[in-house]
């Protein structure tokens, strides 16, 4: 996912993986707890990252400030398991999918 910002975020195995452009370095995005296999990212044109993990939901970072919020089934999920997910552009909820369906932040 590429934001307008010039840096590019890759989910992974690992983390988040952020690679600037034109191409400087590369680095795991260091505000998840715990390293996480990052299934899926998506932005929102403010900053704002929206990442799908195996175990632990989903995180919201909002970039310019490494603040975090993490959303999982004790705060409203299906699961804790986000395979995939998309930002709804017209400024809605994002909505991810789970093994159980799909579920809203």
């Amino acid at each position: 996912m590429q934001p307008p910002t010039g840096i590019s975020w890759i989910a992974t195995g690992k983390g988040l993986l952020q690679i600037q452009q034109p191409y400087r370095h590369s680095r795991l995005h260091p505000n998840l707890e715990n390293p996480a296999t990052v299934n899926s990212v998506d932005a929102e044109s403010d900053g704002v990252l929206w990442l799908g993990t195996s175990a632990t939901g989903s995180c919201v970072i909002t970039v310019s400030d490494s603040t975090k919020t993490v959303f999982h089934m004790g705060n409203g999920l299906v699961s804790n398991a986000v395979h995939d997910l998309s930002i709804d552009k017209t400024g809605g909820i994002p909505v991810g999918g789970h093994q159980r369906g799909p579920s809203r932040a």
